[in-house]
């Protein structure tokens, strides 16, 4: 029996130490959550803007622009849930927090990340809020909540044509992001062309319960904000034409219907920028993301409407 301990323990250790260096790897890669993250924490008492959303505002709100100390905790796939849980999460320790800038889009109501999404760990490793119960392993291993994932991440560094991002101090990206109008060299006819394929499953989610529930905590907030003399400002992002055109009708109706609400009912600050002639084609990256370049007009943009 001992010696059959001792032998599995020598066939474990190469793995475990294979885990423990691949985990190692990971959490000290440039990373644009872990650096905003990081940023954060060690100024959460100083920060008076924070922003929040999903992609749209991690791709097209800069801190960099803003002339208040600001951390954008947007991310890809974020939902309002999680906005929310960062939020009530934080709040009572940003002790000079003034402004929240809030993402309102046309996608965002409709849409709850599953229980089993693979980010949900990062929140609670990086912001310690478990939106959904979160497996122990997951707890203590950033690598093993999406294994597929960091593996296509490793390979992809270490090929000899990859190129690093840039990216700030505030967690932002500001170079060598995915940019697929890059890819069709910025040709108007190509991207118009080919628009109907590409976004034929973008954003097309429709459900009355995640939109109900989203309402709800978008109400709380506004409560808060309200009870605790803090400005709130809604915004809707840019958008290239070609993804305008493929809304679906009935739920963009149904998300103006809810805003005008809010405009009426609870007197908000929102501002819609989805069809704005002040972004152009070569603002996006793609159909509904800002590029480094438009994200400073946009940021900019923000900065002297929260500051008025």
């Amino acid at each position: 029996m001992k010696q059959f301990l001792v032998k599995s323990l020598w066939f474990l250790l190469p793995v475990l130490f294979f885990f423990t260096a691949v985990e190692i790897y990971i959490r000290n890669s440039e990373n644009a959550f872990i650096t905003k993250a990081k940023y954060f924490q060690k100024n959460i008492e100083k920060v008076e803007v924070l922003v929040l959303g999903s992609s749209h505002n991690q791709n097209g709100v800069n801190p960099k622009f803003f002339r208040s100390k600001t951390a954008n905790l947007s991310y890809g796939s974020q939902d309002i849930q999680i906005d929310s849980a960062l939020f009530f999460s934080n709040v009572k320790q940003m002790k000079n927090l003034k402004k929240v800038v809030f993402e309102l889009d046309y996608h965002r109501l409709d849409i709850e990340n599953e229980p089993a999404f693979y980010r949900f760990p990062w929140y609670y490793m990086y912001y310690g809020i478990e939106v959904q119960p979160v497996k122990f392993i997951n707890k203590i291993s950033l690598y093993s909540s999406n294994v597929d994932f960091f593996n296509t991440i490793i390979l992809d560094q270490f090929s000899s044509n990859y190129k690093p991002q840039v990216i700030n101090e505030f967690g932002f990206v500001e170079a060598n992001y995915s940019n697929d109008f890059l890819d069709f060299k910025y040709d108007a006819n190509q991207i118009e062309a080919t628009a109907k394929e590409r976004l034929k499953s973008r954003h097309k989610e429709l459900s009355a319960e995640n939109f109900n529930r989203n309402a709800g905590r978008i109400q709380s907030m506004i409560a808060y904000c309200k009870a605790n003399k803090i400005e709130l400002y809604f915004f809707s992002s840019p958008l290239y034409k070609t993804y305008i055109e493929n809304k679906i009708p009935q739920k963009d109706q149904k998300v103006k219907n809810y805003i005008q609400k809010l405009i009426t009912d609870e007197k908000i600050n929102y501002y819609n920028f989805e069809n704005t002639s002040r972004f152009v084609l070569y603002d996006f990256s793609n159909d509904d993301h800002l590029n480094a370049k438009g994200a400073e007009k946009y940021s900019k943009l923000i900065d002297s409407i929260i500051h008025q």
